[in-house]
C-alpha cells in the first residue's frame, strides 16, 4: 500500500507465492514506481502465484512497473506474469519493458489473470511474454491495452492463441506473435476491442 514510493534495483531467487504485490484489500495506492527488478524461480508453494500482482484495492492510481525481468515464473500451469484482483478503482497504472518467461516448457496456464468485471486502469507497454498458452487472457475485464512487445510459444504452431478476451473495449496494438497458432481469439461475449497492426511469425524453437 502507501503512496509517493520507489523501489530500485534489487530481486529475488525462488518466491513462492507473489514476486511483488503492490496494494491490499482496503488500502489506498498512489505514485509508486518499481523499476529494475529481477525475479527468478517461482516454486509453486502456493497456486495461482505470480511475478507481479496488483492486489484488491479502493484506489490504484499512478503505479508503474518499469524494466522488470521474471524467469521461470510458472511450474505447470500456475504461475502469472502479472495477475490482478478487483480493485474500486484503478487508473494510470502502467507495466512497461516486462521481460517475464513462463520456465523452461510451456505453461498450460495463461501469462496473465484479471479478476471478474475489471474495468480499465492498466496499460502493458512493450511487454514480451514467452511460454505460456495464452500470454494474455483478458477475460472479462474491459479497457485494457497492451502496446508492442511479443508474445511466443517453444515451437512453431504451438497449442495456443496471443489473446483472449471476453471483455470489451480492450485494445492489442503492434505486437509481435511468435509460434502460436491462433493470433487473436475473442470470444462470442467479447465486444468493440481493438486488433491492429499484429506481426505475426513463424520463428524458429531455438530462437528466444
Amino acid at each position: 500500500g502507501g503512496s509517493d514510493s520507489q523501489v530500485i534495483g534489487g530481486g529475488c531467487n525462488g518466491y513462492a507465492f507473489q514476486g511483488l504485490i503492490i496494494g491490499g484489500t482496503g488500502n489506498t495506492v498512489r505514485n509508486i514506481k518499481i523499476t529494475g527488478v529481477h525475479l527468478n524461480n517461482y516454486t509453486a508453494e502456493v497456486a495461482g502465484g505470480a511475478a507481479i500482482r496488483f492486489e484488491t484495492t479502493t484506489l490504484l492510481e499512478g503505479v508503474t512497473v518499469d524494466k522488470v525481468t521474471a524467469n521461470k515464473v510458472s511450474v505447470g500451469s500456475d504461475g502469472f506474469a502479472f495477475s490482478m484482483g478487483a480493485s474500486t478503482t484503478a487508473r494510470n497504472n502502467v507495466i512497461r519493458g516486462l521481460h517475464a518467461n513462463a520456465g523452461d516448457v510451456e505453461s498450460t496456464g495463461s501469462g496473465t489473470a484479471f479478476a471478474s468485471g475489471i474495468v480499465g486502469g492498466v496499460a502493458f507497454e512493450d511487454c514480451d511474454l514467452y511460454g505460456w498458452r495464452t500470454p494474455y487472457n483478458i477475460g472479462t475485464a474491459s479497457k485494457i491495452s497492451v502496446n508492442g512487445g511479443s508474445v511466443g510459444n517453444f515451437s512453431t504452431g504451438a497449442t495456443g492463441w496471443a489473446f483472449y478476451s471476453n471483455g470489451d473495449r480492450n485494445i492489442f496494438r503492434n505486437v509481435s506473435v511468435r509460434n502460436i497458432n491462433t493470433s487473436a481469439r475473442l470470444d462470442a461475449a467479447s465486444t468493440n476491442n481493438l486488433v491492429i497492426n499484429q506481426i505475426i511469425t513463424p520463428i524458429p524453437a531455438t530462437i528466444n
